[in-house]
C-alpha cells in the first residue's frame, strides 16, 4: 500500500501482508483478482481465484484488511467459497458485494462441495462488512466464467456478467440490482 498523504512523491506505507504467500493450485502464478476500498477508506477487501480451498488458505476467498494497521497485517475476516473463483468486489455501506462463479459462501471446509455451514450464493452475493458472513441477499445468476465488474449507481448495483441470467431473469449480460444497504 502507498501513502498518498506523504510529501511528493508518494511512498510505501508501513503496511504489508503475507496472507497471499501460500500457493494455490499449480498453474496459478497469481490469484488476486480485485480489490476495493470502503467508502471511508478504513478497510479494503481482496477477492481471489486459485481452485484450492482450506481454512488457512486465501485461495478462492474474499478477505478484509484494515488500512490503519501497520506492520504485518492479517485479514480481519476471510470468507471462503470452497474452491470457486471470485473476480469482482464492490463495497457500499452495509454490504461487500462479491461476484465470480462461486456456488457457495461461508464455506471454509468445502472443496468443490458444500461443507458444514456453507450457504448457496451462485455467482453474485453480499457479505456483511463487519462479521464477514454472507448476507441473506441471494439474487443468483447462471454461473458461466463469472461476474467481472461491478459499479454502484444511485439506482443500485450494476453487474457485468458473461451470462444472460441474473436474478432468475434474462438480462443480456448486464443487470441492475437494488442496493441492500
Amino acid at each position: 500500500m502507498f501513502d498518498l498523504t506523504a510529501d511528493n512523491p508518494a511512498k510505501a506505507a508501513g503496511w504489508w501482508t503475507d496472507a497471499y504467500v501460500p500457493l494455490c493450485r499449480e498453474g496459478f502464478d497469481t490469484y488476486m483478482r480485485a480489490v476495493d476500498f470502503s467508502p471511508d477508506g478504513e478497510y479494503l477487501v481482496i477477492v481471489t481465484t486459485g481452485r484450492l480451498s482450506g481454512v488457512d488458505l486465501t485461495c478462492d476467498t474474499a478477505a478484509r484488511f484494515e488500512t490503519y494497521a501497520t506492520g504485518r497485517v492479517r485479514p480481519t475476516w476471510v470468507n471462503h467459497t470452497g474452491g470457486d473463483s471470485l473476480y469482482a468486489v464492490e463495497i457500499v455501506g452495509g454490504a461487500v458485494y462479491v461476484g465470480g462463479h462461486q456456488r457457495w459462501l461461508d464455506n471454509p471446509y468445502g472443496m468443490e462441495s458444500a461443507g458444514p455451514g456453507a450457504v448457496e450464493r451462485p455467482g453474485v452475493a453480499a457479505i456483511h462488512p463487519v462479521t464477514g458472513m454472507a448476507l441473506p441477499w441471494n439474487p443468483t445468476r447462471s454461473r458461466g466464467v463469472g461476474v467481472r465488474a461491478f459499479a454502484i449507481t444511485p439506482l443500485g448495483l450494476l453487474v457485468g456478467s458473461d451470462t444472460d441470467e441474473l436474478g432468475r431473469e434474462y438480462h443480456g449480460r448486464i443487470g441492475l440490482f437494488p442496493r441492500t444497504d
